[in-house]
C-alpha cells in the first residue's frame, strides 16, 4: 500500500523523491513534449517544493523574500535568478490568482491544506490522518 512521502526536515537533507538521483534541469522540462514534459516538470516541481518547503519550516528562513527563494533555488541546482523571474510572468500571476481564488472559494485557510472529499487536512502535523483517509478510500475502492 502507497504511502504519502515523508521528507526529512533537517538542514541539508535530500530534497528528491525516493529513488531520484539528479533534478532535471529547466531548459530539460520545457522542450519536452507531452507526458515526459509533464513528469519531467513534475519531478522538478516536486523537488524544488520539498526543498522550499525545508528553508521554511526546518531551517526557519523567510522564503517570502525573493532573494530567499532564488538562494535555495540555487543551492538545489536550479537557476533562481531565472525561476524567480518566472514568477512574475503574466501567466504564471494569473495562475496564482486563479489557485488563491479557488483556496478562498474552499475554505483553506493555512499551508499546507489538504482537501479529500468535503475533509479538510491542515499542518503537517495532520498527515497521518490524511494517510488514514487515504487508507479507508483505497479499502473501499
Amino acid at each position: 500500500m502507497a504511502r504519502l512521502p515523508r521528507h526529512a526536515a533537517e538542514p541539508g537533507a535530500g530534497a528528491l523523491p525516493e529513488g531520484r538521483a539528479e533534478r532535471p534541469q529547466l531548459e530539460q522540462v520545457s522542450g519536452l513534449d507531452g507526458d515526459r514534459g509533464a513528469a519531467a516538470g513534475a519531478r522538478c516541481a516536486a523537488a524544488l517544493a520539498c526543498a522550499a518547503a525545508r528553508a521554511l519550516w526546518a531551517e526557519e528562513r523567510n522564503t517570502a523574500e525573493a532573494a530567499v527563494r532564488i538562494a535555495v533555488a540555487d543551492e538545489n541546482g536550479y537557476d533562481g535568478a531565472t525561476l524567480q523571474a518566472m514568477e512574475q510572468s503574466a501567466e504564471v500571476l494569473a495562475v496564482y490568482r486563479a489557485n488563491s481564488a479557488e483556496a478562498v472559494e474552499l475554505g483553506v485557510f493555512g499551508a499546507p491544506t489538504f482537501i479529500l472529499g468535503d475533509e479538510r487536512f491542515w499542518g503537517q502535523d495532520r498527515l497521518g490522518f490524511l494517510d488514514r483517509a487515504l487508507d479507508k478510500l483505497r479499502a473501499v475502492g
